[in-house]
């Protein structure tokens, strides 16, 4: 699994497609026990968390967040004017 590679601790995020109508699946105790199943990285895998977008327009959603809570959002331009 590419978790294990790139050391995904923060987790894998299931997105678009096929993945939010199999939501239940992969969320499900079988499916983590198939991807934590990976010796000898079994400890490993286990700890690495599994996370799917249910959302339809997740981009839409993440670019709208910094205007609904700019005060959580900090870039380095912000207050920059012309």
């Amino acid at each position: 699994m590419l978790a294990l590679v790139f050391a995904a601790t923060g987790g894998v995020y299931l997105a678009g497609g096929i993945a939010p109508r199999i939501a239940e699946v992969l969320q499900g105790e079988a499916f983590g026990a198939t991807c934590a199943d990976k010796p000898p990285f079994r400890d490993a895998m286990q700890t690495i968390p599994r996370f799917v977008f249910t959302r339809p327009e997740p981009a839409i959603d993440g670019l709208a967040a910094p205007l609904c809570a700019e005060d959580r959002f900090l870039f380095p331009a912000q207050n920059w004017r012309a």
